[in-house]
């Protein structure tokens, strides 16, 4: 699934921020995350309508959709801070992680269905 956008400097720094904003998760959640939001790039990339753009401006387009990386980060920081709460089962922190997690996934949710029905 390598492209010649994954090579271009705007790729690399926004998955770099990506990447240095997971690093408190453990390394395999950081590459899981890493390879989904990849592979929504790509797929996105894919589905652009004006393909005769050219390819650095479609990546721009799906990066902007797809929004900050540092907060896309922090939702799935959050997510997996709740997973973890559950495990352990603390009712205190399992209701401040679930706030915490509904606060940040409901902001992006929205974006995440527009980018995903626009593209």
């Amino acid at each position: 699934m390598n492209t010649d956008y994954q090579n271009s400097k705007q790729y690399l720094r926004y998955m770099h921020e990506l990447e240095h904003t997971l690093n408190v998760l453990d390394n395999e959640t950081k590459a899981d995350i890493l390879n989904e939001l990849a592979s929504h790039i790509y797929e996105s990339m894919c589905m652009m309508p004006n393909t005769t753009l050219p390819e650095e401006e479609r990546l721009s387009k799906v990066l902007n959709k797809l929004g900050n990386p540092t907060r896309i980060a922090q939702s799935y920081i959050s997510e997996a801070q709740l997973k973890k709460v559950l495990i352990k089962g603390n009712p205190f922190q399992i209701v401040k992680y679930a706030g915490i997690c509904m606060l940040r996934t409901g902001k992006y949710l929205i974006s995440g269905i527009s980018c995903t029905c626009s593209a």
